[in-house]
């Protein structure tokens, strides 16, 4: 486990090829040979992906506690050498750009190797009011996903595919 704080984006679109179908680098939620970011709840048992910049150190599968926002899964990559290295980035699904920004800054950051035993105590911790599940994966708000990208293909929201 190391704590630190680190600089925590936001962001509401795929960040691989092809643009906007929620794709990332590799997943736990697999369907047609394609991996795609999945938003949850934020407690320690449905996880939202996160993506790390190399810099991080961190490796795939790694749990991750953001104070304020909760749980993430590290499920994709950033390119290096961005902006505020190691860069945190969370998938926000539908949220607004004053959404973006609101979330994104400076934040403790706890992580946890996938071999290692996360502690009870831990596991109890959930995320904070900063993070809006139920907005972003309203029903309103997937509509205008869907609806806004001709690539569209699904996202996971608590390991579901929502078409």
């Amino acid at each position: 486990m190391e704590t630190s704080n680190r600089y925590v984006t936001a962001y509401n679109y795929a960040d691989n090829s092809p643009p906007y179908t929620d794709f990332v680098a590799r997943g736990r939620h697999v369907t047609d040979g394609n991996a795609r970011a999945d938003i949850g709840r934020n407690d320690f048992s449905l996880p939202t992906s996160v993506s790390l910049s190399p810099e991080a150190g961190a490796a795939y599968g790694s749990r991750i506690f953001i104070d304020g926002y909760g749980w993430f899964l590290n499920e994709d990559s950033t390119q290096a050498g961005l902006a505020n290295a190691p860069r945190f980035d969370l998938w926000t699904a539908g949220a607004t750009a004053d959404e973006l920004a609101t979330l994104t800054g400076w934040f403790d950051v706890t992580i946890f190797a996938p071999s290692e035993k996360v502690p009870p105590a831990w596991k109890q911790k959930t995320a904070g009011q900063n993070w809006h599940y139920s907005l972003w994966t309203s029903p309103a708000r997937l509509v205008a996903m869907r609806d806004g990208s001709a690539n569209w293909q699904g996202i996971y929201r608590e390991g579901i595919l929502l078409t």
